[in-house]
C-alpha cells in the first residue's frame, strides 16, 4: 500500500533570506554578550529615564580578579640643585662681595636694587680682585655698578654661599654683604656689565621685587639692623660717628 503524500499546503515553507531567523540570532548574541559583561538590567526611573540599577548610576564594577596590581611608586628624582659631598669638595671656590645701600627719605629707608640682563632684581656685588679685602671690594662694586659717587660703610650684614653650575663646572660661591648708606639719589647703571636698571624701593617693595630667596634673607637682616639702630638719623648727619667712609671706591 502506498503511503499517503502530504498535501502541498501542509509542507513548511523555506525560511526567507535575511528574515526573522537571522534577527533572532543577532538578538540572542546581544543578550549573551551583555550577560558575559555582567551588565545590570536597566530599570525605568520615576521620571521616565533609564537607570542602570546601581546606586551611583554608572557601570557595574569589574571583578577584582581582573584588576591590575598597582605599580610600585617610582623613586623621587634627585634635584639638579642637590650636590653630593664629593662634588662639593671638588667645586671651584669663588669669593665676591656686595652692598645693601640705603638712603633716608622722610625718615624711611629706601634700598637700592639693580636689575641684570635676565631681568632679575638683586644687589650690586662682584668678585674680589687680587689681595683685595671684602669690604673694599663691596664698596668698589657698588660704585661701579650703580654710579654712586659717595657711599658710607656701616658694617657687615652676613656672608652667604651657594652652589651652581657654569659651563659644566660646579662653582661654590661665597658672598660677603655689607650695609651701606648714601645721601645721593642719582644712579647710573653699569650697562657694560649687564646692569639694565637701578631702583630705590622701601623694604616691602624691595622684598617683593628681589628674585632670589637668599638675597631676600640678606635684605631682611639689613632692615632689622636699621630698625634696631635708633641712631640712624644721627649717623646720617654726623659721618664721624659712623664707620669708614668710601670715596672713589677706597675706604678713608
Amino acid at each position: 500500500m502506498t503511503a499517503p503524500q502530504p498535501s502541498p499546503s501542509a509542507q513548511p515553507s523555506p525560511p526567507k533570506q535575511g528574515g526573522g531567523g537571522s534577527r533572532r540570532r543577532r538578538k540572542g548574541r546581544r543578550r549573551r554578550s551583555g550577560g558575559a559583561k555582567g551588565a545590570a538590567v536597566k530599570a525605568t526611573a520615576p521620571n521616565g529615564q533609564a537607570n542602570s540599577g546601581h546606586a551611583d548610576g554608572g557601570r557595574a564594577p569589574k571583578p577584582e580578579a581582573s584588576q591590575k596590581p598597582a605599580k610600585p611608586s617610582a623613586k623621587p628624582r634627585k634635584s639638579r640643585t642637590q650636590f653630593g659631598t664629593e662634588q662639593k669638595a671638588r667645586a671651584t671656590l669663588e669669593t665676591s662681595a656686595g652692598g645693601i645701600v640705603y638712603r633716608l627719605q622722610g625718615g624711611i629707608p629706601l634700598f637700592l636694587l639693580i636689575r641684570d640682563s635676565y631681568r632679575n632684581w638683586g644687589f650690586p656685588k662682584g668678585h674680589l680682585e687680587h689681595e683685595e679685602l671684602p669690604d673694599a671690594a663691596a664698596l668698589r662694586e657698588v660704585q661701579e655698578e650703580t654710579g654712586l659717587v659717595e657711599v658710607t660703610l656701616d658694617g657687615a650684614i652676613e656672608t652667604i654661599d651657594w652652589f651652581f653650575r657654569f659651563r659644566g663646572k660646579l662653582v661654590h660661591k661665597v658672598c660677603h654683604f655689607y650695609l651701606m648708606r648714601t645721601e645721593h639719589e642719582r644712579t647710573v647703571p653699569q650697562q657694560a656689565e649687564g646692569i639694565t636698571a637701578c631702583r630705590w624701593a622701601p623694604f616691602h617693595e624691595a622684598n617683593r621685587l628681589i628674585s632670589y630667596p637668599n638675597a631676600r634673607g640678606v635684605l631682611r637682616r639689613a632692615n632689622a639692623m636699621l630698625q634696631a639702630n635708633d641712631a640712624v638719623g644721627d649717623l646720617m648727619c654726623d659721618p664721624a660717628a659712623g664707620p669708614r667712609r668710601a670715596v672713589n671706591g677706597l675706604p678713608a
